[in-house]
């Protein structure tokens, strides 16, 4: 029952964020894609996620008629990402989104594998590069740079 209630929770959040999403504009009349256009695709496929999870979390409802119980070794791995996601966000303007992402990506993948290998080692540096020259370059979406050399070096790659 209480993921089907985070899960609702997850979906007004996602209808609140699209209604204040449609009245932000763009500055510049020229501009054919608006660069409000990307975060608002992102809450329609959380929208579309939240509302079919409802719909598998209703049905499991039905037919077991009652909850599964939660597994008490998820508790601390859950503990574990959530304060990773806080460092995460916390971090942003001192390290900037691209170091942030990669401490954010290897951590990550400690927590859930319970050890590094060199293909995790390797995405987390290519999925952060790939996601910041994406939105930092071609996107034109204003990422967080860090300070001192760190500024120096987002500077460089975007």
């Amino acid at each position: 029952m209480g993921d089907l209630i985070f899960e609702i929770s997850v979906l007004g959040i996602a209808i609140f964020l699209y209604a204040a999403g449609v009245t932000l504009d763009s500055k510049n009349p020229i501009s054919v894609m608006r660069p409000y256009w990307w975060p608002k695709m992102i809450l329609i496929l959380i929208l579309i996620a939240s509302f079919a999870l409802i719909l598998t979390s209703v049905r499991e409802l039905w037919v077991y008629r009652r909850p599964r119980e939660a597994s008490k070794k998820a508790w601390p791995w859950l503990l574990a990402q959530t304060v990773n996601i806080i460092l995460l966000v916390a971090l942003q303007n001192l390290l900037g989104f691209l170091v942030s992402a990669i401490i954010f990506s290897i951590v990550s993948s400690f927590i859930i594998d319970g050890k590094l290998k060199a293909v995790h080692i390797f995405i987390s540096f290519a999925i952060p590069f790939g996601l910041t020259l994406f939105f930092g370059s071609v996107m034109g979406v204003v990422l967080p740079r860090g300070v001192g050399f760190l500024r120096e070096l987002s500077f460089l790659i975007y």
